[in-house]
């Protein structure tokens, strides 16, 4: 009797651990409606190829991940020297959502909010995307901007439970802001 209640128990115990601990590859959301995770996402250079392609001699000033609607987002902004774009994609298709324009100041030499287009920074994307990771240690770059009128990268990382701000002088390197916060 003893042996049949313990293998019973045994069995019980795996079960439940099993069905905890198995990854499922679609999360639910509290309505049992299907989100992606963030292993079904297109990756940020994935999406700023695709908006490259889209918007010939642009260049990508800002890519955000976001949810609209229930749907994984990315916002990227590109700018021509005439042109300011914002376009959504969808995060998990790469299809284009959205595609807006908007006619640059010509009397400022582009508009504040992105500075002179030609100027060419000492530290790349991809350096500060390191520089950035390094200082975090783990998570995935949700938000990467390049705020020419301040001359630095502002990069957004997310784990399941922190977000993280930071902010890199595109010349230097140097972190400049360092923001911790829990997520909502």
């Amino acid at each position: 009797m003893k042996k049949t209640a313990l293998a019973a128990a045994l069995g019980l115990s795996a079960m439940l651990v099993y069905g905890c601990s198995n990854d499922s590859e679609v999360a639910t959301t509290t309505d049992d409606q299907p989100v992606a995770t963030q292993k079904d996402i297109l990756s940020i250079d994935d999406i700023k190829a695709k908006a490259l392609n889209e918007i010939e001699g642009g260049e990508v000033t800002s890519v955000e991940q976001d949810d609209k609607k229930g749907i994984r987002v990315y916002e990227v902004e590109v700018t021509t020297a005439e042109v300011k774009y914002e376009l959504t994609y969808d995060a998990t298709t790469g299809d284009l959502l959205k595609k807006e324009e908007e006619r640059r100041d010509q009397t400022n030499n582009g508009d504040v909010a992105t500075g002179d287009a030609t100027k060419e920074f000492k530290v790349t994307e991809e350096q500060a995307k390191d520089i950035a990771m390094k200082k975090v240690g783990e998570g995935e770059i949700s938000k990467f901007e390049l705020d020419r009128s301040d001359e630095k990268y502002e990069i957004e990382i997310k784990t399941a439970t922190m977000e993280y701000d930071v902010d890199i002088d595109a010349n230097t390197g140097d972190i400049v802001k360092y923001k911790e916060d829990t997520r909502d």
